[in-house]
């Protein structure tokens, strides 16, 4: 028997994912405009709870990688879930998840010849296979994806996403490799803790030092744990 959990979520990411995780340990299944999510850790789960359980957990995974390698702005969720036995009608349990809707077109696959000819395509999706990988592998992997799926990041979420990867590698080796200075983390910490700067936002309910003179912008600092973000997980 196998189980497949169709996925809710933005069918335009879905459908670049699904190109990408065609085979490995958990796969996207398009079927007829819907998407599924298959996985080897499913073959061993008997009922339907554990298999929500399971589903939701590597969702969170790839609600993550989607967020940054595709955009995606909204996480997705476990819909209805079938057990397809050869010979035997289909079981289907269902769990209503909220419609989403995203004006949002595809993102575009590009094939291009590298420095010998050869043909060499790039699919939007394609980081999401290692990440996959690497995130039930990795208790910190899966933690800082989990994280990063929430959605909008507000500065609490980027700073938690920060200390996994600083927790995994030390910040003289982030420096040294190039991923981003220690000025831009004095920064960011600086402006994340700071009441001054970022009223109810800011990590701390009391200033602790003085404001900072010129505070990052969220949208910095969402760009600069991206980057780090990305450059540890390819790492």
């Amino acid at each position: 028997m196998g189980w497949e959990v169709q996925i809710a979520g933005d069918k335009p990411d879905l459908h670049s994912l699904s190109e990408s995780l065609t085979d490995g340990a958990v796969r996207i299944l398009e079927k007829e405009g819907n998407y599924y999510l298959l996985a080897d850790t499913f073959e061993a789960l008997t009922d339907v709870d554990t298999v929500r359980a399971e589903a939701a957990r590597i969702l969170q995974s790839l609600s993550g990688s989607s967020a940054l390698v595709l955009g995606t702005v909204s996480p997705f969720g476990v819909g209805g879930i079938y057990l397809r036995e050869p010979g035997e009608s289909d079981q289907a349990f269902f769990l209503v998840q909220p419609a989403v809707l995203q004006v949002r077109g595809f993102a575009p696959t590009l094939v291009v010849a590298d420095e010998h000819g050869n043909t060499v395509t790039h699919r939007p999706g394609d980081p999401a296979r290692v990440h996959l990988k690497n995130a039930l592998a990795d208790p910190n992997v899966a933690k800082a994806l989990r994280l990063r799926g929430q959605g909008e990041l507000a500065w609490v979420d980027l700073y938690r996403i920060l200390e996994v990867i600083l927790d995994a590698v030390p910040l003289k080796d982030v420096v040294a490799a190039g991923w981003c200075s220690e000025t831009e983390i004095r920064s960011f910490r600086h402006t994340a803790n700071s009441v001054g700067a970022l009223g109810d936002d800011s990590r701390h309910g009391a200033e602790q030092t003085q404001p900072p003179k010129r505070p990052m912008l969220l949208g910095t600092a969402r760009e600069l744990i991206d980057r780090l973000l990305n450059a540890w997980l390819k790492s």
